[in-house]
């Protein structure tokens, strides 16, 4: 069953077999909206941010989603959403299916 979710006019299908964004990087986005901490840390430095987990929760995206989302650069959360959706991921990269 696909569930959609809404960022300021955006849908994002949470079916994820090998489609980006993934579940787990909805997870990171998620963390993101309810702390600023990580949010923060998120749009200064993906990588870090993914790698560190929120609350005690790791994260766990295959290397190829976390390079994608590590290439990210935004100056708010709504930018950062808006690329996942729009930045297509690499057809080279590896998919990791949940």
């Amino acid at each position: 069953m696909d569930k959609m979710i809404k960022f300021s006019g955006y849908s994002v299908s949470t079916h994820t077999h090998s489609s980006y964004p993934s579940r787990e990087s909805l997870r990171v986005l998620s963390a993101a909206v309810v702390s600023n901490r990580f949010r923060q840390t998120l749009l200064s430095d993906p990588r870090h941010a993914i790698a560190a987990g929120y609350a005690g929760e790791t994260f766990h995206l295959d290397e190829g989603e976390m390079t994608w989302m590590s290439s990210i650069r935004a100056e708010s959360l709504a930018e950062f959403a808006r690329q996942m959706v729009e930045v297509p991921f690499p057809a080279t990269a590896p998919v990791a299916c949940l």
